[in-house]
């Protein structure tokens, strides 16, 4: 990484008082099949991309998800992610431990980009959100990066929900420069609410 980062002043000194940075803090305000974030191209020659803070001063990053699928046809969907543009999902080692009415299950799969579950506009009265926390690791490193998710939704709108715990190795060793997010059957629905947060190499009293 290079030295020329937000939080240091010229002489040295920090510049503010907070590890977590927020990038962004958004609502949807009607439906859209996908997201995009793309402010981290960790450019070292400059600050910011676009007025906003390039992401090669963060250790890590953490996107919180409280999203609606926009599919119409079923009670339920889910929402997928591509980093960097990467849409093979066999770079993308995913397991999972889910605790549903039907029990508890774990479970692995080398072929998804699912993120998390979400309930759809059609379960129960249309106002039922699924709410999910990613957690990105060393996303500047050269090596593989890991996430940690925590997912919980009522998945119809009638008390049958999920409660999951996912880890997803995306096995390529670039920086994370991009975070694309989409639902799988229709997209995000209107109040669907992102925030992403980068994390900063140091810890604050």
């Amino acid at each position: 990484m290079g030295t020329d980062v937000g939080y240091i002043a010229s002489d040295g000194t920090l510049t503010d008082g907070d590890a977590w940075v927020p990038i962004v803090n958004s609502t949807i305000t009607s439906t859209v099949s996908a997201i995009e974030y793309n402010r981290g191209y960790n450019d070292e020659s400059q600050g910011t991309y676009d007025g906003e803070t390039v992401w090669n001063q963060y250790l890590d990053l953490v996107l919180i998800l409280y999203m609606q699928e926009a599919v119409t046809s079923q009670d339920h969907g889910e929402i997928s992610l591509k980093i960097n543009d990467d849409s093979n999902n066999a770079n993308y080692e995913h397991h999972q431990l889910i605790g549903s009415n039907s029990g508890l299950a774990a479970s692995n799969r080398t072929d998804t980009r699912i993120l998390m579950d979400a309930p759809s506009a059609n379960a129960g009265s249309g106002n039922f959100y699924g709410a999910a926390i990613i957690h990105f690791t060393d996303i500047n490193s050269m090596k593989y990066k890991n996430m940690i998710i925590q997912n919980a939704t009522d998945i119809d709108g009638s008390g049958n929900g999920k409660c999951v715990i996912r880890t997803i190795t995306w096995k390529n060793t670039d920086r994370i420069r991009i975070l694309r997010l989409g639902g799988t059957e229709g997209g995000f629905s209107a109040g669907s609410r992102i925030s992403l947060f980068g994390i900063l190499p140091r810890m604050v009293n």
